[in-house]
């Protein structure tokens, strides 16, 4: 190298080869042309760095939903290494750069349910100058956190942040009440001699169709009576259903008119269907209409949503059943239904109403100012409301079957009621808390857990 300024003290070669050893002397020039020199300097050697190389095998594991391990193998005789990452939707110039001195890196901080790729490359000195290639693209998605809820935007429950259906979507009810009126059976009055009345459950709708009656493990189904359900047989056959009753047979038989049976839809020739044990083992002629609350005993009597049965009839109501008895009816009942935007509703553990009274979805909800806290509970609970004007009071606990749990009488009263309640010893399951007045019948569910 000829011609280097006084000045100078060095001077780069470049394009060298890599891992080979050098040697170099320098003299000094007094005249141009080089025609005064200095002797040489003694011999100088250095040998060019081996280059380092590109790691192999990268790997993301251990993926979560914010954060991801990468790794590598080993490179022989680096410093370090660079990694850098970002997310797919980003710019080039939007990578994060961070030296680690070993093969793998624990990403955290990241997000969700985001596709992210990142590269690494070996630094085999600190300072950075002997530094590879960055490997090729490496490709991650980081889980998704799962929220739960209702998905669907028509529903009135309908969650934007859920991204998981978890089958708790309601819609807009057409429910109204269930309505309970008395049939007179007088012609069949030699037979009911110890004051049985008939009495016919009807649901009433503003709109839309009812084609379900169900219960299941949580929402048992559940109609009794304090004595039992009068069920006339023909020639030893009992009917559980309206559609199986003999109508031809009233006239010799006026009691078989009076019969105790469940409907969908008012008809003694159109059959709904059933699927699961529906409770007929004992032909309604027991002290209770149950199915459903324990574990594998879903049960139903439906129609297909097109059948005419549904439509509520020209008073707004579906028929749902008739009763005979001596006694007083109480339970719960579970109906499902459709809108006419075909979007489906459902009602859940809808108290049976007292006769010429009405148990509405209002009713059911809010309990007006029935307060029942902590609900759910796990054993103790307080049931409060408060009396404007004096009134005789009945404070009743029912369990899932209509069996009477506890009931007190208040007279003449008037203010606040308080009381705590403890249920500890009993199973878990759904209550109803009654309240009832001579002019009101209110209801609110507990979940005993």
């Amino acid at each position: 190298i000829n011609n280097i300024p006084g000045a100078d003290i060095s001077r780069t070669k470049v394009n060298l080869t890599t891992a080979t050893t050098y040697e170099w002397e320098i003299r000094s020039a007094c005249s141009p042309g080089n025609s005064t020199v200095s002797a040489w300097s003694s011999t100088q050697t250095f040998t060019t760095l081996s280059p380092c190389t590109t790691p192999v095998s990268p790997v993301t594991t251990l993926i979560t939903q914010t954060s991801a391990t990468l790794g590598w193998d080993a490179v022989s005789g680096a410093w370090g290494y660079s990694v850098r990452y970002k997310k797919i939707s980003q710019s080039f110039n939007q990578w994060t750069y961070v030296v680690v001195n070993t093969n793998s890196y624990a990403l955290t901080a990241l997000l969700s349910g985001t596709a992210y790729h990142w590269q690494v490359a070996s630094m085999c000195d600190p300072n950075g100058s002997n530094t590879s290639a960055y490997t090729g693209y490496i490709t991650f998605n980081t889980a998704i956190i799962i929220v739960n809820g209702c998905t669907d935007s028509n529903a009135t429950n309908y969650d934007a942040s859920a991204n998981t259906d978890d089958g708790s979507c309601t819609y807009p009810s057409p429910f109204i009440g269930l309505v309970l009126e008395e049939v007179n059976n007088t012609s069949a009055a030699a037979t009911f001699v110890n004051g049985e009345k008939t009495y016919r459950l009807y649901a009433e709708l503003s709109s839309g169709t009812l084609n379900q009656m169900f219960g299941d493990v949580t929402r048992p189904h559940s109609i009794v009576t304090t004595t039992t359900f009068f069920n006339q047989d023909l020639f030893g056959l009992q009917s559980n259903l309206q559609s199986q009753v003999v109508t031809g047979a009233f006239g010799f038989i006026p009691a078989l008119e009076y019969d105790t049976w469940a409907a969908l839809g008012d008809s003694y020739s159109s059959a709904p269907s059933t699927v699961g044990d529906v409770g007929f083992g004992s032909n309604l002629s027991g002290s209770s209409w149950t199915f459903g609350g324990s574990v594998n005993s879903d049960a139903s009597i439906f129609r297909v949503g097109t059948d005419p049965l549904c439509i509520p009839d020209a008073n707004g109501r579906v028929l749902l059943g008739q009763f005979t008895t001596n006694g007083v009816l109480s339970g719960f009942i579970n109906l499902a239904g459709q809108n006419t935007d075909l979007t489906p509703w459902t009602e859940n553990q809808i108290p049976i109403p007292q006769l010429g009274s009405r148990i509405t979805e209002a009713d059911v909800s809010s309990g007006i100012n029935l307060n029942i806290y902590p609900n759910p509970t796990r054993g103790v609970f307080n049931i409060s409301f408060v009396s404007e004007e004096i009134d005789n009071f009945e404070i009743n606990i029912i369990d899932a079957f209509g069996k009477l749990v506890s009931t007190e009488e208040k007279q003449d009263f008037v203010g606040e009621y308080t009381k705590a309640v403890d249920l500890s010893n009993w199973p878990r399951g759904i209550y109803m808390i009654q309240i009832k007045t001579k002019d009101s019948f209110v209801n609110k569910r507990i979940v005993l857990q």
